[in-house]
């Protein structure tokens, strides 16, 4: 094997090489701004190997003066390719002026004074003092780089140096004939070392290149992550006030009360409306109007727990969800929030109060029933002179509902035994609260209310599958739902004899009265539409 063939086989190698590097560059270029130069640096090679191959064909200008000048500024581009992507700063400039200097020298001792081991000396020098200025670079700011990526960058660079060392030696040592140039031994050395070189560089610059890219898409991901985290706050933050808007205020609260009906916990719900806020607006604008809802959202978030939650609900209503708190604790924080409102000053020198209306949720109660109160309370703190704290306890008002309650024609669906069951359910629920009795007949009626509710559910399922009812699934949800709740109750009390009837009272009234009023309606309404339009 001679040095032709060596190159030869190189130059199918890197022309490979070059196709693979061409197609990545073209379809990343945003990702790898390096590559470029590294395609002009596998492209310089090629050239002047071809050129080299060509030495008996080609003019001596091209075949030796052109090839080692272009070979000469290939390794100058793929250390600064090798700078670029590893973001060392290496002496670029030093290197292209010994480049320059070196064709000078070349082109010299080519067409001026044709001499070979000039040639030979100018290129080596060229080669080791590459090696000595990135190595230098490389060692100084070696923590820079990847261990794997800066050990075979600094390995390629002493290969560089020790091979063009040991030629520089040869030449200068043995001082060959040029006509022998391609059957030296040394001149095959130095060609399957600049093959080894070459393939170190490639991994050098294929390995930065891919921490580039693993760092780019990385960055890229922070950046999409800070966009939707961005995002995502800005769909639950109130723009106004920064505090939670009314949709997120209502997911964490449904998750709260999930969180209650598995694990017992109790959760309070307090709303807030300012007192007389339009005069606020039309004393003083609404600039001034904004930053008191600004200033009161900060006071009512100051003045509650992390776990807790305040949120603008609309217009000049906050609302604020107490995890783990009975009714008592949250009076006690309702009316620190009270206090604190009262107590906020602005540079208009104008006060301002708010009305506070607070209830507990009670074990299963439903969001829309637990809300109503809460609202129902702040109304009356409302309609009993302002700046106070109204609390909702209406179990004594559902109580006797319930032991009034009758079947009225608000019940009837037109088929009769879905009418005829919901009757049936509506007089058990009125005779659990009619009849006296102890705490455990008490209990035996609600079970029987239960198992009664829960046969009625089936067959009801069953007629809105003969009738086709377009929501069937919905309401085989709310089903599950209501009896999941009304179960778990009943689990929950079943060996404590003190209990109060509160709890067992909203359950009963959501299972039965509520359901028929709300969900049933909307299937009593299809029937009668259904009957109206006819066959």
């Amino acid at each position: 094997m001679d040095v032709r063939t060596v190159y030869l086989i190189f130059i199918i190698i890197n022309f490979g090489i070059l196709g693979v590097a061409t197609f990545v560059w073209f379809q990343n270029k945003k990702y790898f701004k390096g590559i470029f130069w590294w395609i002009i640096g596998l492209f310089t090679q090629q050239i002047g190997m071809i050129f080299i191959i060509g030495y008996e064909t080609l003019p001596k200008f091209v075949s030796v003066g052109l090839s080692n000048a272009l070979f000469v500024f290939t390794i100058p581009i793929y250390i600064y390719v090798i700078g670029m992507v590893s973001k060392i700063h290496i002496p670029n400039r030093s290197n292209f002026i010994i480049a320059s200097l070196s064709t000078a020298g070349i082109f010299y001792f080519t067409l001026l004074d044709d001499r070979l081991i000039p040639r030979v000396v100018l290129v080596s020098c060229a080669m080791i003092l590459y090696s000595g200025f990135t190595l230098y670079k490389f060692i100084r700011e070696k923590i820079r780089m990847n261990y794997c990526r800066g050990g075979i960058a600094i390995l390629t660079f002493v290969l560089l140096g020790l091979i063009f060392l040991v030629r520089l030696v040869y030449y200068v040592v043995e001082k060959p004939e040029e006509g022998a140039f391609y059957l030296l031994g040394i001149e095959l050395f130095v060609s399957i070392g600049v093959m080894v070189i070459n393939v170190l560089l490639i991994s050098t610059l294929s390995l930065l290149l891919n921490g580039v890219y693993l760092r780019q898409m990385e960055n890229h991901e922070k950046e999409v992550n800070k966009v939707l985290d961005k995002t995502k706050k800005l769909a639950q933050t109130d723009e106004l006030t920064g505090i939670a808007n009314r949709r997120y205020f209502n997911s964490v609260i449904f998750n709260e009360m999930k969180r209650s009906n598995r694990y017992g916990g109790k959760l309070a719900l307090i709303l807030v409306d300012i007192d007389l806020f339009k005069n606020v607006n039309d004393s003083y604008g609404h600039d001034v109007g904004d930053k008191v809802l600004v200033k009161l959202a900060k006071t009512l978030k100051d003045n509650i727990r992390h776990s807790d939650m305040v949120a603008r609900w609309g217009g000049e209503e906050f609302a604020v969800i107490l995890t783990e708190s009975d009714m008592d604790i949250a009076r006690i924080v309702a009316e620190k929030l009270r206090n604190a409102v009262e107590n906020m000053t602005f540079d208009q020198a104008f006060r301002i109060t708010a009305s506070f209306g607070l209830a507990e949720r009670l074990p299963g109660e439903s969001y829309s029933s637990w809300f109503k109160k809460a609202d129902n309370a702040m109304f009356d703190a409302k309609n009993n002179g302002r700046n106070r704290v109204e609390y909702c306890d209406a179990v004594y008002d559902i109580e006797e509902k319930l032991k009034s309650i009758h079947f009225d024609e608000n019940y009837i669906s037109g088929i009769k035994s879905v009418d005829e069951e919901h009757e049936a359910l509506v007089n058990q629920l009125r005779r659990i609260y009619q009849e006296e009795g102890d705490y455990t007949q008490m209990l035996d009626q609600v079970k029987l209310l239960i198992d009664l509710t829960e046969e009625h559910f089936n067959s009801e399922e069953k007629v809105m599958m003969e009738e086709e009812f377009p929501y069937i699934d919905n309401h085989k949800i709310a089903h599950e739902e209501l009896l999941d709740n009304a179960k778990r109750l009943i689990d929950g009390i079943r060996n404590i004899k003190d209990i109060s009837s509160k709890s067992v009272a909203y359950v009963l009234q959501e299972l039965v009265i509520e359901h028929m009023i709300n969900e049933d309606s909307e299937f009593m309404e299809y029937i009668k539409n259904k009957k109206t339009a006819g066959p």
